[in-house]
């Protein structure tokens, strides 16, 4: 019905106008149906929804942040494989019409945004489906990111110099997200510093300080694999997340021969003077002080270890215990 070209832009609107009423309400139903319709358009009409005026890109974008998972993951489905037909390389520089989404002011800044947002998303919404999507549209952002800058910016600049980089704003943003421990968000940046790396090329590989966010969190993804292999619950099969970033950190090193090992060094003397600082301050403190909050972890983790075996028990249906008094 749409390819026919009975109903272009106007469905389109109608979409728009139903996920913005639903986007910060319930029900969820809403705003995920009209993502599909629009992912169906994209593909019978797309020329209907490239050529759209309205806030529909905006909206989609909107959409990245909406509570319930399935909306997510639709939303990016539906950007990725509409920026997978355009060449992220030439993008800004195009005139025809087809390309002219892409610029709108502030969409691509939004868009990388809350692209990164989903990475911190909790760790049973991040499945592989909506993994890879986000390593995709990453990986296209990065690559126009080297290329027109200026695509990204929020704001347009105050003057004619703007040494603002969204390519190290990127970077650095991942840098963040991938140091809390969390098997997921991290494989995710992982393979979004790989992606990036693959794609971008020397752009990127032989800037030292673009190299030293990348190995910041690979780094301390392998310290904290290494420390658990020499600690008391000692394992010794790796996990995948560490030997994830084992192969991200090799791929580094054969792509950045020229600035991979000053990177590597700087990122290690920074973690070697942050650990000295931290232990410095604890030797600071008062014994009694230090004392107390071991006990208070102490309990933290008795109660941890109880709460766990109740719902253990819970879960396997059998009944609590009787405690003798």
């Amino acid at each position: 019905f749409v390819g026919t070209g009975v109903v272009k832009g106007r469905v389109a609107d109608d979409l728009v106008e139903l996920i913005i009423g639903f986007l910060d309400k319930e029900p969820w139903e809403f705003p995920y149906f009209g993502l599909l319709c629009l992912e169906k358009m994209a593909t019978a009409a797309p020329q209907s929804l490239f050529t759209n005026d309205t806030t529909l890109w905006h909206a989609v974008v909107a959409c990245l942040l909406y509570p319930h998972p399935w909306v997510k993951r639709v939303a990016i489905r539906f950007l990725g494989s509409c920026l997978n037909e355009l060449e992220p390389t030439s993008v800004g520089e195009a005139t025809s019409e087809a390309t002219s989404w892409v610029r709108k002011p502030g969409l691509m800044f939004s868009l990388t945004r809350n692209t990164c947002r989903l990475i911190d998303a909790k760790e049973a919404d991040l499945n592989e489906e909506l993994s890879i999507c986000i390593v995709k549209v990453l990986s296209w952002l990065a690559q126009g990111m080297v290329c027109t800058p200026s695509m990204f910016y929020n704001t347009k600049p105050d003057s004619e110099i703007d040494d603002r980089d969204p390519t190290r704003w990127l970077l650095t943003r991942l840098c963040h997200l991938g140091r809390p421990k969390g098997g997921r968000r991290r494989s995710t940046v992982f393979k979004a510093f790989a992606a990036i790396a693959s794609f971008c090329g020397t752009k990127v590989c032989e800037n030292q300080g673009l190299v030293e966010l990348m190995l910041e969190p690979l780094c301390r993804s392998r310290t904290e694999a290494s420390a658990m292999r020499s600690g008391p619950n000692a394992s010794v099969q790796e996990s995948d997340e560490s030997t994830l970033a084992n192969d991200v950190q090799q791929m580094l090193e054969d792509k950045c021969e020229t600035v991979y090992v000053e990177a590597l060094v700087a990122v290690q003397k920074r973690a070697r003077e942050k650990r000295a600082r931290r232990h410095e301050e604890e030797a600071m403190l008062d014994a009694t002080q230090t004392a107390a909050r071991k006990i208070e972890k102490q309990k933290r983790e008795k109660k941890r270890r109880k709460r766990r075996v109740e719902e253990n028990r819970r879960k396997d249906g059998r009944k609590q215990k009787r405690r003798v008094a």
